[in-house]
């Protein structure tokens, strides 16, 4: 249970760090958001994270953000992305594809 929640939106939806505290004050839960959909983001560096694979996370992360922007060029900024959409971008960065315009 949670006494209060910080959530962040961008055009109406999830986007960012989403929190609940607890009655101590302290994060009881966060979770991120891009766009709506939940996104896991690598643990902290705390953890002893390997640095390579974060890079990989934030080469990712860069790639799926130039498929958006691509899909919005075409389409419109208006245009619906699914999750299953973000996840087929996310498969083709790790395959190495981009978006044609950044060829």
């Amino acid at each position: 249970m949670f006494l209060y929640k910080l959530e962040n939106f961008k055009e109406g939806k999830l986007d960012g760090k989403s929190q609940e505290f607890g009655e101590d004050g302290k994060v009881s839960s966060e979770k991120n958001y891009r766009e709506g959909v939940e996104i896991s983001l690598p643990p902290s560096s705390a953890s002893g994270l390997d640095i390579r694979a974060h890079a990989n996370t934030l080469n990712i992360e860069s790639c799926v953000d130039s498929w958006i922007a691509a899909h919005h060029k075409e389409i419109g900024e208006d245009a619906t992305i699914t999750a299953d959409q973000l996840n087929e971008w996310k498969n083709w960065c790790a395959q190495g594809k981009i978006p044609k315009a950044q060829h």
